[in-house]
């Protein structure tokens, strides 16, 4: 069928049994495509949790490994104020701060928890 210069219907060029074939097999190594790369989604966001899970896990375990030295702080200044001691009393003091900047850094780069929680103890760090 020809309108003007220009053919509607060329049934010379109709797509043959490979276009079909290359069509389809095209058509299903996109789909797999697709297929892989929402399992890789769902594979980095179950990463991405036990990491988050594990990092919790770890940091935890590193502040119930450093409370003991927190014990050992609170006896040396209870001795320093029994003995009127003020030398050792700024001793306890200037290892409490060295021990709060160690928790702070522990709490705020591994919990991603609210910063109201330990706001004191960050405070008390840096003063």
């Amino acid at each position: 069928m020809k309108i003007g210069d220009w053919q509607w219907l060329d049934f010379e060029n109709v797509p043959g049994v490979l276009d079909w074939t290359a069509f389809v097999l095209g058509a299903l190594g996109i789909g797999f495509a697709i297929y892989q790369l929402t399992r890789s989604r769902n594979a980095l966001t179950a990463a991405r949790d036990a990491l988050v899970s594990t990092r919790k896990s770890l940091v935890k375990n590193q502040l119930v490994a450093v409370l003991p030295r927190l014990e050992e702080i609170d006896h040396a200044l209870d001795d320093a104020l029994v003995a009127d001691d003020r030398e050792g009393a700024g001793s306890a003091l200037v290892r409490y701060r060295y021990f709060t900047a160690e928790v702070s850094a522990l709490l705020g780069g591994g919990l991603h928890s609210s910063r109201d929680h330990y706001a004191p103890l960050l405070r008390s760090s840096r003063s």
